[in-house]
């Protein structure tokens, strides 16, 4: 896309004004952690997770050029000339790109994505964005205008870079084809929900299912004002982000304070060390089965791998592990009756922060960076989130049938969301796609269910 390519190009020119010209380049990874380093700011990568450390040890040490080289980096990074080269050559002759999931490419079976990487698009609202949206995407298809001119239109006009406006572009470049819209949907924390029901965290079970006959507050809210010891109604928007929001994301499989922090400063909360271990504690003091389950499942899993012959259940009898026949797996039994299987498991005796030796169990995976296989640890918190994540895979291939026999041809899944191509003029909306997607199997007893819906002629969820 020439924008884009225009837009690298002056993002290029001025980290290299930036550097002194020692970074040529956005992409020159090693050469601006090398810069860095000259800068007497010791850094091992400029992966997105280390900038906003790296940005304060800068002001700390009085050196801002570190901090707007990162900045330029960060833009540049919002949006990908590899996906605007997948869209190009990837679409057929018709104009539909094929070929975008991989099927049970996630160990926990969930689509992987491929070419464009769905999965990883920016999330947008139209309802919010719709202006800004429709505006970039006229702009950018305006074939009278140099990109230099659509670069600093997007700037005057609206104030923000090219980079973030194309990558909120990435999601509405999928349209429907002529004649045809789309209806899409999602399950609401589909995973926050399974997350209780596998534990029996009742008063959460109880929540979600108020919030959902309106009833009741969201549940980022009851978290809060549990963890802050106060009414709902005291409970303020800033009270919600940092002690509903960001413990319910960063805490339900495990995670302790630097999770808590990393989940924090991805959504633009810094929180300091005593404060965070004191909202992780709330949280596991509040969701204190959730927190037990974690340690019963695990226990469920080294148990089946100590004694090959025995089948070891948990999550309330719906989940039970075993070793395979030939003892080269341990498999995993869902409440589904699909499996998962973790190869070669063994177990190992590991000190804790304590000092006290514990059993830790293990099993063989593929590492994603290295590409060989590695044993890699099997903590409570991880099979949990295994097992969350392969359910709600269970309930999406549920619900895409649903829809294909009630004549709601599916083409695009992205993680728990579903996208539907139909005619115009077709009596579907988005209330029907909602009650295909909330109509679930018998296994699913006790789980409260939500969706939202919605219906237009590009994907903008």
């Amino acid at each position: 896309m020439p924008v884009l390519a225009e837009a690298k190009e002056r993002a290029s020119r001025r980290i290299a004004q930036v550097t002194g010209y020692a970074v040529t380049g956005v992409s020159q990874t090693k050469k601006l952690v090398e810069w860095i380093n000259a800068q007497g700011i010791p850094c091992e990568s400029v992966a997105k997770g280390e900038v906003e450390d790296l940005q304060i040890e800068a002001d700390l040490q009085g050196v801002p050029a570190v901090r707007e080289a990162l900045a330029i980096r960060l833009d540049a990074n919002k949006a990908s000339t590899a996906k605007d080269a997948a869209f190009i050559n990837g679409a057929a002759a018709d104009g539909r790109l094929r070929g975008t999931l991989q099927y049970h490419g996630a160990a926990t079976g969930r689509w992987s994505g491929r070419r464009v990487q769905p999965q990883n698009f920016v999330r947008v609202d139209w309802d919010e964005e719709a202006d800004l949206l429709e505006y970039a995407i006229e702009l950018v298809k305006n074939g009278s205008l140099d990109p230099g001119c659509k670069i600093d239109l997007l700037d005057l006009t609206w104030g923000v870079s090219a980079f973030f406006a194309l990558s909120r572009t990435l999601r509405p470049t999928f349209t429907a084809s002529a004649g045809h819209r789309l209806i899409g949907g999602d399950w609401s924390n589909i995973e926050g929900r399974l997350n209780a029901w596998l534990a029996g965290e009742h008063w959460k079970l109880r929540a979600f299912e108020a919030y959902d006959r309106k009833e009741g507050p969201d549940l980022y809210k009851v978290t809060a004002a549990g963890i802050l010891r106060k009414d709902i109604s005291a409970v303020t928007k800033p009270d919600r982000q940092r002690y509903g929001k960001i413990p319910e994301l960063a805490c339900g499989y495990q995670g302790g304070v630097r999770a808590f922090q990393t989940m924090g400063r991805n959504l633009g909360v810094d929180i300091s060390d005593d404060e965070a271990k004191t909202i992780v504690d709330g949280w596991r003091e509040r969701n204190e089965k959730i927190k037990w389950n974690w340690y019963n499942v695990q226990d469920a899993a080294i148990a089946a791998v100590r004694d090959p012959g025995y089948t070891a259940r948990c999550c309330g009898n719906r989940v039970a592990y075993a070793m395979s026949p030939d003892r080269k797996w341990l498999v995993c039994t869902l409440p589904s009756g699909r499996q998962l299987r973790y190869r070669e498991p063994f177990i190992e005796a590991k000190p804790t922060p304590w000092g006290e030796l514990r059993d830790a169990l293990y099993a063989w995976g593929l590492n994603p960076l290295t590409k060989k296989w590695e044993p890699h640890s099997l903590y409570g918190g991880l099979l949990v989130e295994n097992l969350c994540q392969a359910i709600s895979a269970c309930i999406l291939r549920h619900s895409m049938r649903a829809c294909e026999s009630a004549g709601l041809p599916v083409v695009l899944t992205v993680h728990d969301e579903l996208v539907c191509e139909v005619p115009e003029g077709h009596a579907a909306t988005g209330e029907d796609l909602k009650r295909l997607m909330i109509e679930l199997p018998a296994w699913t007893a006790g789980l409260p269910i939500a969706a939202e819906c919605w219906e237009g002629i590009r994907y903008g969820k």
